[in-house]
């Protein structure tokens, strides 16, 4: 009778730690957590550092080349020089008025 009362105590011993080891704070499932959630920065990492990449590349073009400068500052901020004009074109597809305004009299 000792011996199963021993051998049921180290059973119960065994799976409790057994049980802490797998589901505790620092057991098996939240280990397997932390590397998927490690996976993921690590992914995060490699995508902003070619963004930060391709944003040095800018800067740098920004900095050494003026017509590049130039030519972005036209197109995004629709900037011109002051012996310039702009016509604007109508899209097309689109429908134009023909009628010309009236005189006023």
């Amino acid at each position: 009778m000792k011996k199963k009362t021993l051998i049921g105590i180290g059973l119960g011993i065994f799976l409790g730690l057994l049980g802490i080891g797998i589901f505790g704070e620092q057991g098996l499932l939240k280990l397997q957590e932390l590397r998927a959630e490690r996976k993921e920065l690590e992914q995060k990492s490699v995508q902003l550092k070619k963004e930060n990449e391709k944003l040095d590349n800018k800067t740098k073009l920004l900095k050494e080349n003026f017509e590049y400068l130039r030519r972005l500052v036209r197109e995004k901020l629709g900037m011109i020089r002051p012996d310039e004009v702009i016509i604007e074109l109508p899209e097309p597809g689109a429908t134009v008025n023909q009628s010309l305004p009236e005189k006023e009299k």
